[in-house]
């Protein structure tokens, strides 16, 4: 006789267990912590000998090499003069006022287009004012000549002078 009629009755299926879905995603935020962690240590090997002592440890920030600089271009294949169909026409720099003038020699590709790219500065007097970002960006809006050989690099030098109010600014 059965007297804890109040009692569930057992399940014929039983019902599969979820996951713990909790612990799994937080297992997942701790192993991508570990990971970054892991992945942002500079580990640097330094072979010691028993008898040497310990190398100081040095508490300034990490010294960074600087880059190398980029070869200059070679000699043979680099024209000694653009012929322009729209010669380079850079616009002052703002920051240069109180300088006066100055000269930027470039150094860049002739593409396909006819137009220059890859360029790149190779004197720039005064520095610091702008000069060279100013030539550069007129250098980009210049055209050479159809006879011009594609992939040749040439360079040549823009000069600046004070624009007066009534004039624009030039290049020679």
């Amino acid at each position: 006789m059965d007297l804890g009629g109040d009692r569930r009755k057992a399940p014929l299926v039983e019902e599969p267990r979820r996951p713990p879905w909790r612990w799994i995603v937080a297992l997942a935020a701790a192993a991508a912590v570990v990971a970054w962690i892991a992945s942002n240590i500079r580990f640097e090997l330094i072979p010691v000998h028993p008898d040497a002592a310990a190398p100081p440890v040095s508490e300034g920030p990490a010294r960074v090499r600087p880059a190398p600089e980029p070869p200059p271009p070679p000699a043979a294949a680099t024209s000694p003069r653009p012929r322009w169909l729209i010669q380079p026409s850079p616009e002052y720099p703002t920051t240069a006022l109180e300088v006066g003038g100055g000269e930027v020699v470039l150094n860049c590709g002739v593409q396909g287009d006819q137009t220059l790219g890859d360029c790149r500065v190779l004197d720039e007097a005064p520095g610091g004012y702008g000069f060279g970002r100013s030539a550069i960006e007129a250098a980009h809006r210049a055209k050479v000549t159809p006879d011009s050989p594609i992939g040749v690099r040439v360079q040549f030098t823009v000069r600046y002078r004070l624009p007066y109010p009534d004039e624009p600014p030039q290049a020679r």
